[in-house]
């Protein structure tokens, strides 16, 4: 199968993209406004979707990704984590962004795969607050999120993930929101043998009991909550069971730790939040100015 291909559309292409968003419930009010641009992708010279980039002088290094469609004979088989790549890379090359923004009601879950990070949308760049997405084509409840256009680095970065989980989705989006990729192990399908658990649990400084789950899990029905159980056996119960093994575990050169809550893992990351952060759940942890927020204080 050969690779995704972009064609940049002109005015007279407009019509199928309108045509293609409509479809999918996506507004298409606005694309023939100034400061958009837009493409066609095609894979072996099949159609595939379509995708453009909002842009704007009174934010220069940014931009708002938007009317990404994938068409119907074409979902299911991986294109739209190609478009964005490609997207990006337009964004990045042709228009000199560094950072792009988005509005979803939907799809939120599929950006964070792709490092995408959720924001408060006070956060949002004039190129997103002046769009007619963000003012009225896009509900309030749509979720606004932001990445580099700038491929992540790959570092010595490995969180143990459960991508089922709040907390872990939030660490291993601060560790993607400091401009950099990890490699990600979900240890509940690829789990740690005894040796690496046992380092793990050691360079964490913490007892074995203090690095197991107890909700959701066999503690008690094993009979791990007895005092009396060595760590040994712990170590060994979850081998066995790594449901056992609380999560995310986040090793860096800085340290490990069990990165619960999840901005404990601001602590032994290398490099700086690259932009504001959001939990999922809505809790600022960086703020636009890019400082650390101390729960409660409202800053």
């Amino acid at each position: 199968m050969g690779g995704l291909t972009l064609t940049r559309l002109d005015a007279a292409d407009l019509p199928d993209l309108a045509a293609a968003l409509t479809a999918a419930g996506l507004p298409a009010d606005d694309i023939g406004l100034p400061g958009r641009m837009f493409w066609a992708a095609r894979r072996d010279g099949v159609p595939v979707g379509y995708g453009g980039v909002e842009y704007s002088a009174a934010s220069p290094h940014d931009g708002l990704l938007r009317s990404v469609v994938i068409l119907p004979a074409r979902r299911g088989l991986g294109d739209g984590s190609a478009l964005i790549a490609a997207l990006t890379a337009e964004a990045r090359h042709t228009l000199g962004l560094c950072r792009l923004w988005l509005l979803t009601t939907t799809a939120d879950g599929f950006f964070r795969r792709l490092g995408f990070v959720a924001h408060d949308r006070t956060a949002a760049p004039a190129v997103v607050t002046d769009s007619a997405q963000f003012s009225a084509l896009c509900p309030a409840s749509a979720v606004l999120m932001a990445r580099p256009t700038d491929p992540p680095s790959m570092t010595n970065i490995t969180i143990y993930h459960n991508p089922a989980c709040g907390t872990s989705r939030n660490t291993l989006a601060l560790i993607r929101n400091s401009g950099v990729e990890p490699e990600v192990i979900e240890y509940l399908l690829t789990p740690p043998d005894r040796a690496t658990l046992r380092d793990l649990i050691a360079r964490i400084g913490t007892p074995v009991r203090d690095v197991i789950r107890q909700k959701g899990t066999p503690y008690a029905e094993l009979g791990l909550d007895d005092p009396a159980v060595s760590e040994d056996a712990l170590i060994d119960a979850m081998v066995t069971h790594p449901i056992l093994i609380n999560r995310p575990i986040v090793v860096t050169p800085l340290g490990v730790r069990l990165c619960r809550p999840s901005e404990a893992v601001l602590d032994i990351l290398p490099d700086p939040q690259q932009g504001p952060f959001t939990k999922e759940d809505g809790e600022v942890v960086i703020d636009a100015a890019g400082n650390r927020v101390t729960p409660g204080t409202g800053g």
